[in-house]
C-alpha cells in the first residue's frame, strides 16, 4: 500500500503514486503512522529490479559518453 521514499522525507501511497510528506498535521501521513502500527510494513524505495536498472542505464550512459569522447580524439588532427 505503501513505498518509501528515496530522500526518506517522507512515503509514496501506491494507489496513487502521491507523495506524503512526513509531517503530523498531514491527515495521510497520520493514516500511514496508523497502517505501520497495525502491522504493516511500506516496500523499499527501490526493489533490486530497480536498482539494476538504473546502474545499467547508468552502465550505458558512461561507455556513450566514454565512446563518443574517444571519436573526438580521433577526430583532432595529428
Amino acid at each position: 500500500m505503501y513505498k518509501l521514499e528515496a530522500t526518506g522525507r517522507g512515503i509514496i501511497r501506491q494507489s496513487d503514486k502521491a507523495f506524503i510528506p512526513e509531517a503530523a498535521g498531514n491527515v495521510d501521513w497520520r493514516d500511514y503512522l496508523a497502517w505501520l502500527a497495525a502491522g504493516n510494513t511500506p516496500e523499499p524505495a527501490q526493489t533490486p529490479e530497480e536498482i539494476a536498472a538504473e546502474k545499467a542505464a547508468a552502465e550505458a550512459e558512461a561507455a556513450r559518453i566514454r565512446a563518443k569522447a574517444a571519436d573526438l580524439v580521433d577526430a583532432l588532427p595529428d
